[in-house]
């Protein structure tokens, strides 16, 4: 989770603090498999939040 805003206390282990405007995400592969080093594989997509996260997984 990327936010320039702290998203709560049960959230803050997966927070990740963004600035504001635009920025630039870095991924470190570890021993990657020969799909990440050929351009063959894709990494998941980043998908913005419209609130913020607040209610994402929640029953």
């Amino acid at each position: 989770m990327f936010r320039t805003n702290p998203p709560g206390k049960d959230r803050e282990p997966n927070w990740l603090p963004a600035p504001k405007g635009p920025f630039v995400v870095a991924m470190r592969l570890y021993w990657p498999k020969p799909e990440a080093l050929d351009g063959t594989w894709k990494h998941p997509p980043m998908i913005k939040a419209r609130d913020g996260g607040r209610n994402r997984n929640r029953a």
